[in-house]
């Protein structure tokens, strides 16, 4: 069954391919530690800008998001005081609550000098995620060289987003009224700021995994049903018949 056959390798390729890389992910966000290390948390010196917000869309425990970044007019240090002031900062301010951020929202600026945080310069590209819109300042890919590099910004190569370890969440009422609460922010660590824990990358690896095995099974089902494999001894029928062929 040559047809089926080609049909079946390519099947296997790919169903492998994704338990091995969910397996991957599992087995990367299980090694990072709850809580990031002290010596990968820098501080901010300087004041945000104002005139702008670069908006980075994303969800988190079912919930539609708008991560609120502002420019960091200063400089980065890191925990063994090292300063950087010639690469561009995407400072997260807030989490806005919404399917799309309204026009002319305004929301407070913080003083980006009260806590530490997280540098990141891209996370994985997820799967299904809508292209990027630049000219509206609307993100569906974490990526700061990206961004900086669609604002014309100098040193876009080496941009990098902080994260807080706390931030404010912003809900708005049918008024556009807003209601402002703290949370830990959850993309300040890697290990959960996909919206995935590593128990279900394990889940659907072993899920891929399972489909791949599924089809071999139906696979070897098939030609045995079809008479094309046997596991054993011959039935006396057949030897009988593969005698009498052979005295032919």
């Amino acid at each position: 069954m040559p047809i089926l056959t080609l049909l079946l390798l390519p099947g296997l390729v790919v169903l492998f391919w994704l338990g091995t890389w969910q397996l991957g992910r599992y087995q990367y966000k299980n090694g990072l530690p709850p809580v990031p290390a002290e010596e990968v948390q820098s501080t901010l010196q300087g004041t945000l800008e104002t005139d702008r917000i670069f908006w980075l869309y994303t969800t988190f425990e079912g919930e539609s998001l708008w991560r609120a970044y502002r420019l960091l007019d200063g400089c980065s240090v890191s925990s063994t005081a090292t300063e950087t002031c010639d690469r561009p900062v995407f400072v997260n301010t807030g989490l806005l609550s919404a399917i799309e951020p309204p026009e002319g929202i305004e929301l407070s600026v913080q003083d980006v000098t009260d806590q530490s945080y997280i540098l990141i310069s891209n996370f994985p590209k997820g799967f299904l995620r809508p292209a990027d819109n630049p000219d509206a300042l609307q993100w569906y890919t974490p990526n700061a060289p990206k961004m900086a590099e669609a604002a014309g910004l100098a040193g876009a190569d080496r941009a990098v987003l902080a994260e807080p370890a706390s931030i404010p969440i912003i809900r708005l009422d049918g008024a556009g009224n807003q209601t402002v609460t703290g949370a830990d922010n959850p993309y300040a660590n890697p290990a959960v700021a996909d919206d995935m824990p590593p128990a279900r990358h394990l889940g659907y690896s072993l899920t891929w995994y399972g489909l791949a095995l599924a089809m071999l099974g139906v696979y070897f089902a098939l030609h045995v049903s079809r008479g094309r494999l046997r596991f054993g001894t011959k039935p006396e029928t057949d030897r009988g018949q593969d005698q009498g062929s052979a005295n032919q």
